[in-house]
């Protein structure tokens, strides 16, 4: 395995990160229709429902 020095860890993460910050930079633009406002005209019926269902999902990949 090859000794990562500090240098070369701090010039990988600013790498990246300029690589994530002109990724987002490439993405389109959201309008404003697109944003939901807090308090919008959504009828509160299609949002709230008055039945719940809970369930248990067993981990099976759990090793002993």
């Amino acid at each position: 395995m090859s000794q990562l020095s500090r240098r070369h860890f701090l010039m990988t993460a600013t790498a990246t990160a300029m690589g994530a910050i002109a990724l987002k930079g490439c993405a389109p633009a959201e309008t404003p229709q697109g944003q939901q406002q807090g308090g919008g005209t959504t009828t509160t019926s299609a949002v709230e429902t008055d039945t719940i269902k809970l369930g248990f999902m067993p981990i099976v990949e759990s090793a002993p």
